[in-house]
């Protein structure tokens, strides 16, 4: 069966690789650190919980989503300057 993704859930893997593109991830990152980031902003618990659900240690949580979220604010600033200079042309 083939399940679509909805939201913004379909986004994820052009992020993904455009985070690796442009070297905003730390080189040890994987694809599963994007999920871990994902679930907790999503469901926005405690590190505690969330590492208990992602079968993680807080700290090693802690380690990889900070990454993500670097690799996420840097091509969010390079997707808003594209945006923005292409306005004010």
């Amino acid at each position: 069966m083939d399940i679509a993704l909805s939201g913004f859930a379909k986004y994820l893997p052009d992020a993904w690789n455009a985070m690796q593109r442009k070297n905003y991830l730390h080189s040890e990152v994987q694809p599963k650190h994007m999920f871990w980031a994902m679930y907790h902003l999503k469901n926005y618990s405690t590190e505690v919980i969330t590492a208990r659900a992602m079968f993680t240690t807080p700290t090693t949580l802690r380690k990889w989503v900070r990454h993500v979220i670097d690799g996420l604010k840097n091509l969010s600033f390079d997707l808003v300057s594209k945006i923005d200079s292409y306005l004010q042309c």
